[in-house]
């Protein structure tokens, strides 16, 4: 990945073969990391933004144990 000020942007991404049960989940994921072009991070939360549609992003939340 690569960064500029609140810019991310990530190369091709490697995957693995191995079934992880969702196949849907797995193409949106690696469909959607292809287009982010921004990030946010709030309290504790971290936003991946599309670089196409800023309204398009997904969000991470940090567990605490």
């Amino acid at each position: 990945f690569f960064t500029s000020g609140n810019q991310l942007n990530f190369s091709p991404l490697a995957v693995t073969k191995k079934k992880c049960g969702n196949d849907a989940m797995e193409k949106y994921l690696r469909t959607f990391l292809k287009d982010v072009g921004y990030y946010k991070v709030e309290r504790s939360k971290l936003y991946l933004i599309n670089k196409l549609n800023a309204k398009d992003y997904l969000t991470f939340v940090k567990i605490s144990k």
